[in-house]
C-alpha cells in the first residue's frame, strides 16, 4: 500500500492537518486505500475532526453507514459548530434506516447551520429530514 511520501503536512501530536494538502494526497489513492489512511490518521491524530468527517464521508461512499455514523458522531464530539458534520452524520442514519437518529442530527444541524449563516446545508437538511416524514 502506498504511503504519504513527500506529505509535507503528515501529523504530528498537537499538529493540525492541513485539510488542502491532504485531500490533494488522498486523490491519488482508491477508496480503500484511503480509508486505510485516514484510519491510520485518526490513530495519530484522535482529535482531528477532519479526519473523522473525512472518513464519514468515505464509509457513507462505499456504504459501511455505521461505520460513518460513528465517524460523522465523533467530528460533531470534536466540533460541534462543524455543520458538514451533522449533514454526513444525518445522511449515515439516514441510509442506515435509523430515521428518528438521522431526524435528530438533521435538527441539531440545522441549528448549527443557521448560527453559522451555512444557508446550503440548511436548506440540504431541511430537505433531508422533511423526507424522512414527521416523527
Amino acid at each position: 500500500m502506498r504511503g504519504f511520501d513527500g506529505l509535507d503536512a503528515l501529523p504530528v501530536r498537537h499538529q493540525t492537518i492541513n485539510p488542502a494538502s491532504l485531500g490533494a494526497t488522498l486523490m491519488a489513492f482508491t477508496t480503500e486505500e484511503k480509508i486505510q489512511q485516514l484510519e491510520n490518521l485518526v490513530q495519530l491524530e484522535p482529535n482531528d475532526y477532519l479526519c473523522h468527517f473525512m472518513l464519514a464521508k468515505l464509509y457513507i461512499e462505499t456504504k459501511n453507514f455505521p461505520a460513518a455514523a460513528i465517524a460523522a458522531d465523533r467530528c460533531i464530539a470534536l466540533k460541534p459548530d462543524y455543520s458538514a458534520a451533522y449533514r454526513a452524520g444525518g445522511d449515515a442514519y439516514r441510509l442506515a434506516g435509523e430515521h428518528e437518529r438521522a431526524r435528530d442530527v438533521y435538527t441539531r444541524g440545522i441549528a448549527v447551520a443557521e448560527a453559522n449563516r451555512d444557508l446550503q446545508t440548511v436548506k440540504e437538511m431541511t430537505m433531508f429530514r422533511k423526507k424522512l416524514g414527521p416523527k
